[in-house]
């Protein structure tokens, strides 16, 4: 492929983000536009020019045709349009206006060889499901991220308001988490696209939106586009009322008026042990209503609607047609008690179906979750795994509630503190039991999608420090030896997020009991493993069938200065299928390194997450 470079010698270079990611990959001369016009980037790439689905960063040599083919029948088309003659199995680019004259890219097509693709190159994908997999571009994808539930209030965080770390504002905070994230390899983040501050609501009432979190929710969701980080999205919450199960109850027409005031929300999730016995058989029959209600589900259809239609402000694009949205979780932890409510986890289970469905129907793009912990439900011989009988007794059952055709993928979350079970070899039991489900009942992927260590920090800061190396950070070891074990013996757990990163946004807050934070020995841990699931990734080449190119690394040392780039080279992907075909065990080790392919010349470039931390150079 040959790319649409930068001039050094133009006015204005590419952008680049904090990670050095190249972001803004598009050639223009200053004298085509006033001062008037603004940058001259958004002369170039104005509404006019340029797809209106897709981003200004990304406008890649595909909407070069797409706008080319707006101009047609044009008498004159303007100086700044990137046109796009084709002709036979040949494109051919032209690039530039008047003032630069024509810089015509002869573009081949591939006439049938595997791996030789060397086209116009997509810079986004979508992330798909394969059997027990997930891929993107046609080759296993490892999730290796975090949770950071409550980003979109702390974006909308100013120095002019509160009293912010380094009087930043909390988007700039948002931008530097996820430079950093790309640079540590990770490549997910999970958001809850519900209400976690009342102060800042997603949902005021049914049908009433609060336009100021939304737009807010775009920015963050564009920061993650443009760091390169796929985002989870979870629709709505079990635990809290604001932006949970119980408010949309209570604002449903067909259920029955509430008879008393709901117990306060305290830190952490809802907990109803200290509730009167009467107050708490109330609170779980009521909660159970949500699966049954008419106007419940209604509402929680307009609001699933409402976001997955949703035209981002800042990009302009479509939540539905967005490639970094990784996936839907129908219900963050759901709950549907037995004790009080026996028939409840058959409606449960209707209700995951129905909402999955719908999903699917307004958006076939992006995977679908349920967003539970995983229990066994009581009747289920798995039950013995559940750390105690109340796992039975909460209205999940792991494999009934996966089963669904709409559901794409497994989830689990495994929280030893709260259920009272901290020896490792527990957790080990705990996931083998739900890959045996994926295995031989599911077919799906697992995901474990929240784990953590509870620490509350004290006023002795050596006590802390202690407590995390030698209490925090022995849970993080075994549960990513865990995830790494099982990817490299071909397991169908296919990933991990810790909860969470505690970006710290107010000035003077102490950590969260859960929260990791950037200068804890946790992060290298952290590091580690996003590491090594990048190396398990990229040692194996992409499906034959697909229509990719077959793009490794190459260091050239200069006399002055050292290359890095990447190489379309055939024959190493066919090599390296060969290895995989005859079923040799993904490897760590580093002498000798494993092979190291890419599907594209974008994600093998790409800074952190591709071959090289700082991306490929800039003329490579």
């Amino acid at each position: 492929m040959l790319p649409i470079k930068t001039s050094p010698a133009k006015e204005t270079r590419r952008r680049t983000g904090l990670n050095g990611s190249d972001i803004g990959d598009i050639e223009y001369a200053q004298s085509h536009h006033s001062s008037s016009e603004g940058s001259p980037q958004k002369g170039l790439l104005s509404n006019a020019h340029h797809p209106s689905d897709k981003p200004l960063d990304f406008y890649t040599q595909a909407d070069a045709v797409k706008a080319a083919k707006s101009f047609s029948g044009s008498a004159e088309a303007p100086s700044t349009l990137a046109g796009v003659v084709k002709s036979g199995k040949r494109s051919v680019v032209l690039v530039g206006g008047a003032l630069l004259g024509l810089l015509i890219l002869y573009v081949m097509w591939p006439s049938g060889s595997s791996y030789g693709y060397d086209g116009v190159e997509e810079t986004e994908h979508f992330v798909s499901v394969s059997g027990t997999q997930f891929e993107m571009e046609c080759r296993p994808f490892y999730v290796s991220g975090f949770n950071a539930h409550d980003l979109v209030p702390k974006s909308l965080a100013t120095p002019s308001e509160h009293r912010t770390v380094d009087n930043k504002m909390g988007l700039d905070l948002i931008r530097e988490m996820f430079a950093n994230a790309t640079k540590w390899k990770m490549n997910t983040v999970r958001i809850y696209a519900h209400t976690t501050d009342p102060e800042h609501p997603f949902m005021e009432g049914p049908g009433k939106y609060n336009d100021d979190v939304w737009e807010a929710m775009d920015r963050v969701i564009d920061e993650a586009r443009r760091a390169g980080l796929k985002v989870m999205l979870s629709f709505l919450d079990n635990w809290k009322y604001t932006g949970g199960v119980d408010e949309i109850v209570d604002w449903s027409k067909t259920a029955p008026k509430r008879k008393f005031k709901r117990p306060a929300d305290t830190a952490g999730d809802f907990d109803d042990k200290t509730l009167d016995n009467k107050i708490k058989e109330y609170e779980v029959e009521r909660h159970a209503l949500f699966f049954t209600d008419a106007d419940a589900k209604r509402i929680y259809k307009e609001n699933v609607k409402y976001t997955v239609l949703r035209k981002n402000s800042v990009n302009g694009r479509i939540y539905k047609d967005d490639p970094t949205i990784f996936s839907w979780g129908l219900l963050n932890e759901p709950r549907c008690e037995t004790w009080k409510v026996p028939e409840c986890p058959a409606h449960f289970r209707a209700w995951i179906e129905e909402m999955a469905n719908y999903v699917k129907k307004l958006d076939p793009n992006h995977l679908v979750s349920i967003g539970e912990e995983g229990f066994f439900g009581q009747e289920r011989p798995e039950a013995v795994h559940n750390p105690a009988d109340w796992g039975g007794q909460i209205g999940q059952d792991f494999v009934l509630d996966h089963m669904p055709a709409a559901i794409d993928f497994a989830t689990v979350h495994t929280w030893p503190d709260n259920w009272q079970r901290n020896d490792f070899a527990y957790q080990k039991e705990w996931m083998n039991a739900h890959m045996d489900d994926a295995e031989k009942r599911l077919g799906k992927p697992v995901l474990l999608e929240e784990f953590g260590k509870r620490l509350i920090k004290g006023k002795d800061a050596d006590v802390f420090e202690k407590a995390i190396d030698q209490l925090r950070n022995p849970v993080f070891q075994t549960t990513y030896t865990i995830v790494t074990d099982a990817i490299q013996s071909g397991r169908p757990l296919r990933g991990v997020l810790f909860w969470r990163w505690d970006l710290q946004v107010y000035a003077g807050t102490d950590p969260a009991d859960y929260g990791v934070q950037v200068q804890d020995t946790t992060l290298d841990i952290i590091k580690e493993n996003a590491d090594q699931l990048k190396v398990l990734s990229a040692q194996q080449p992409p499906n034959v069938s697909c229509k990719v190119g077959c793009w490794v690394p190459e260091v050239h040392a200069g006399t002055f200065s050292t290359v890095n780039r990447c190489v379309n080279q055939p024959s190493v992907c066919k090599a390296a299928a060969k290895q995989v075909g005859r079923g040799n065990t993904l490897s760590l080790s580093t002498s000798p390194a494993p092979v190291e392919v890419y599907s594209s010349q974008a994600s093998c470039c790409k800074p952190g997450l591709g071959a090289f931390a700082e991306g490929c150079s800039f003329d490579a």
